[in-house]
């Protein structure tokens, strides 16, 4: 019996071909990152697929920043999908390598049980390098509705990824 492909592996070649079919950059000033990863935590059993549009902006505290607009569609029990948009910094370890620390807010299409509140905060951590025109990192993301914070009813276990993004800077 044949598997039948599903629709997510279709859009990330198709995107990964287009990244790759693009001219080289002038600049770094933009980019749309593909990242998928693993569960871990309270989500063992998921895998995530995020789709992020990054545009750099005016330094932050003396740092490089970012805004980003981040589509994010989790598997497993708790499946769901997340709209955000988070603001970030940079720390240059190297003239090609970074840190970054990024911070949003959405909105997720279900309430599950480890989110109890459609609205969401997206936290992530990363390593990254660029090579020529692309960007690669290895994240860990957290999405949480801030229910210690704010006492929204509900749970609020969070969805956690160790994730790679693969990213083409134009």
């Amino acid at each position: 019996m044949q598997r039948p492909v599903k629709t997510g592996t279709i859009f990330c070649f198709t995107i990964l071909i287009i990244l790759l079919c693009r001219p080289l950059p002038s600049k770094g000033a933009e980019g749309l990152f593909i990242e998928t990863g693993p569960g871990f935590a309270r989500s063992l059993d998921t895998g995530v697929l995020l789709v992020r549009y990054v545009k750099d902006v005016s330094p932050l505290w003396g740092y490089e920043s970012f805004y980003e607009g981040i589509y994010a569609r989790w598997s497993g029990g708790h499946h769901a999908e997340d709209f955000s948009i988070a603001r970030g910094v940079r720390w240059r370890v190297s003239e090609n390598a970074y840190y970054s620390a990024e911070i949003g807010g959405g909105h997720i299409s279900r309430v599950t049980g480890n989110l109890g509140t459609p609205f969401d905060f997206y936290f992530r951590i990363a390593y990254g390098r660029k090579i020529g025109c692309y960007d690669i990192s290895l994240g860990i993301i957290h999405i949480s509705n801030g229910k210690p914070l704010f006492q929204w009813p509900g749970p609020d276990n969070g969805e956690n990824f160790i994730t790679i993004a693969v990213g083409e800077l134009f």
